[in-house]
């Protein structure tokens, strides 16, 4: 599973990176054979005027399917990666559930 982080009007620090990538492999890990690729884009919304709305933005790119895209906006930037993320994971794992229910459904 392929990890890329992205920032746009906030300051890169490895901090962050590492602690996204952290969250990521924790939620996402178990599910990572069917997991091509992580995009995850941080961002200021405000930019430099200041303000408390960072967002995070999460795309998961599935060996055998659609992209799935999930975002969060909070005050912090670390607490919006920890939303988007959480929330991604337990995206993905409604995909393979369901995917699974229409493998296991008899033919009428």
């Amino acid at each position: 599973m392929r990890i890329e982080i992205h920032h746009a009007n906030l300051r890169p620090s490895d901090a962050l990176g590492e602690t996204v990538e952290r969250r990521v492999v924790s939620a996402l890990g178990r599910l990572a054979h069917r997991i091509r690729d992580v995009s995850v884009w941080i961002a200021d919304t405000n930019g430099p005027r200041g303000g408390a709305d960072k967002s995070c933005r999460v795309q998961v790119r599935l060996a055998h399917g659609p992209a799935l895209v999930v975002a969060h906006v909070s005050p912090d930037p670390y607490q919006a990666a920890a939303g988007a993320v959480d929330r991604a994971g337990r995206a993905v794992q409604r995909r393979v559930d369901r995917s699974r229910d229409r493998r296991r459904r008899p033919e009428r």
